[in-house]
């Protein structure tokens, strides 16, 4: 019986830049009532990307996270992937411009959460 590998294997650069395309199509053909499923996958992946060193990979992570912005700015009603963010923020091997924009969609989410009476 074969064993289970521990983690696949991480994106090269080229695989990532090619998801975060694609993503950004998404993001861009997405419906309002759509984008928080959507966001849930997009999110927390543009993010990590900002890990790489890879200049195209780190400059398609900014558009997608500019996207975002635009597009759920005036829409509180549009939900943010809270937990998936704090898990990568309390990750030890996430970098510093990582947990940055970890903190800032986290500090989002929280707004967005629903208040009780």
């Amino acid at each position: 019986m074969a064993e289970p590998s521990a983690a696949p294997p991480a994106p090269t650069d080229a695989e990532r830049e090619d998801a975060l395309d694609r993503m950004l199509t998404w993001l861009a053909l997405a419906e309002d009532a759509r984008l928080a499923p959507l966001l849930v996958r997009v999110l927390p992946y543009a993010i990590t990307s900002f890990a790489s060193t890879s200049t195209s990979v780190r400059k398609l992570a900014m558009e997608i996270l500019s996207h975002i912005n635009k597009r759920v700015k005036h829409r509180p009603e549009i939900s943010l992937p809270m937990l998936d963010l704090w898990k990568i923020y309390t990750e030890s091997a996430s970098t510093s411009i990582v947990r940055n924009f970890c903190i800032v969609y986290i500090e989002m989410a929280f707004e967005r959460l629903p208040s009780e009476v």
